[in-house]
């Protein structure tokens, strides 16, 4: 879902798991914040009770290895009060992300720029002690890092997103630059690389017709399907190639 206060028209996803989850009785202010989050991401968040841990496994696919920007937002979900707050610890995968954090009302942001991550990960918030209310939090954003320069040409990556939302279940590792890291590529696809990556074969059954779509859209547009050709399909009877 993209959120009309989302200077950065990106792309947010529900998160639901076996947690308890809360809605807020206090607003936020999206210029507080440095990086300016749409306000509706502290609309609701998850918590567990007084004295236990919170494990979240998010996200909740597995993650290629890699660095990754990690930012993490709280907010305290009672009335504003001299008594909401709550105090815990922040760990992924064991590790200690931070420590000591003091969620109030007015909502809270931390980040780290540059988080090595494989496979599952898992988000523990701990409690401090004497705390009379567990942890929570209310939202989080994860970016994997690649080099500089290295990119995909737009045309490309503009078609690969229309076919994704044409599918009714795209891959799960449909997100992102479609033929970069090259050890990370989408599933099906495959890449040529020189001054820019190029999407240059999908190689998936039962997707012809959204290839179709994706080419009668594209058709009158300086787009991979006029030029290069990428909607070469392999694995299914149909297939078709501009060119």
């Amino acid at each position: 879902m993209i959120f009309p206060d989302d200077q950065f028209n990106q792309n947010w996803q529900a998160f639901v798991d076996d947690n308890p989850t809360v809605e807020s009785k206090s607003n936020i202010t999206s210029s507080d914040f440095w990086n300016l989050p749409p306000t509706q991401v502290f609309d609701t968040a998850i918590t567990t009770s007084r004295g236990k841990s919170l494990k979240i496994q998010w996200p909740p696919g597995s993650l290629p290895s890699s660095n990754y920007y990690i930012s993490l937002y709280f907010q305290d979900n009672r009335s504003p009060s001299p008594f909401s707050w709550r105090v815990f610890d922040v760990s992924i995968n064991i590790q200690n992300f931070f420590q000591g954090l003091n969620v109030t009302t007015s909502g809270l942001h931390v980040y780290s720029p540059q988080r090595p991550l494989s496979g599952i990960t898992e988000i523990i918030l701990i409690p401090k002690d004497g705390i009379p209310v567990g942890p929570i939090i209310s939202a989080g954003e994860a970016y994997q890092i690649v080099s500089y320069g290295a990119r995909t040409l737009t045309r490309d990556v503009v078609v690969m997103e229309e076919l994704a939302r044409s599918l009714n279940n795209p891959p799960s590792d449909w997100s992102g630059d479609p033929c970069l890291p090259q050890n990370n590529l989408r599933t099906g696809v495959t890449c040529s690389y020189s001054q820019l990556a190029r999407v240059s074969t999908l190689k998936q059954s039962n997707w012809h017709q959204y290839l179709r779509i994706a080419a009668r859209k594209y058709r009158n547009f300086d787009s991979p399907c006029q030029s290069v050709g990428i909607w070469r399909t392999t694995g299914s009877k149909d297939r078709f190639q501009n060119s």
